[in-house]
């Protein structure tokens, strides 16, 4: 059961982002600064990823947060994470 300020992330997604910036999966850990293990579980979809997460793996992929996981969030968290990473 997914808690509010998840999501749940798209392997298949993930994987095709990640390879299509030719990054390595240590690579990507440490651009996003998490270890290399999370992105591998990530990928295998063993692992949900805080937004928190899934905004700094989309980051580090040049693409959109809603392009490699399903969101599930409300407006007003939206509004919170908007602010804690700008």
């Amino acid at each position: 059961m997914l808690r509010r300020g998840q999501a749940t992330v798209r392997p298949a997604d993930l994987l095709a982002r990640r390879s299509a910036q030719q990054m390595t999966q240590q690579q990507l850990a440490a651009t996003v600064g998490c270890s290399e293990g999370m992105v591998a579980h990530a990928e295998k979809g063993r692992r949900n990823l805080s937004l928190e997460s899934v905004i700094a793996f989309a980051g580090a992929l040049g693409c959109r947060p809603s392009d490699i996981a399903d969101i599930h969030i409300t407006t007003a968290e939206v509004a919170a994470i908007a602010k804690a990473v700008a």
